[in-house]
């Protein structure tokens, strides 16, 4: 079962660096704002409002995130699992819906 890890207010042009994770699975939906991604896989994109990543950091991930909207706060929920299954390959995916319809894409 999911548990709920961190909500987050992050200001204009500010967020987070070089964040390390493993063994964990980090399901992120953006509720307001624009949240920059950039990892250790060579991922870079920005979501939106009404879109989830799913990042699973089971070996390791080194990842940071940014507002990068300059004049609007951005709001994000970060839900974090303990994977199923070990020693697979770090993943990064997006999900792009409902927000009642959020589903983990494993």
């Amino acid at each position: 079962m999911p548990r709920l890890t961190e909500g987050d207010l992050t200001q204009p042009t500010c967020g987070f660096g070089n964040l390390p994770h493993r063994n964990v699975e980090i399901y992120t939906p953006v509720v307001d704002g624009e949240f920059k991604h950039q990892d250790s896989m060579g991922t870079t994109k920005t979501l939106r409002p009404n879109t989830m990543q799913d990042l699973s950091a089971v070996t390791a991930v080194v990842h940071l995130e940014r507002n990068v909207s300059g004049d609007t706060a951005l709001r994000f929920i970060q839900l974090w699992e303990v994977p199923r299954k070990s020693g697979h390959e770090p993943e990064d995916s997006s999900i792009r819906g409902n927000k009642c319809e959020w589903t983990p894409s494993r």
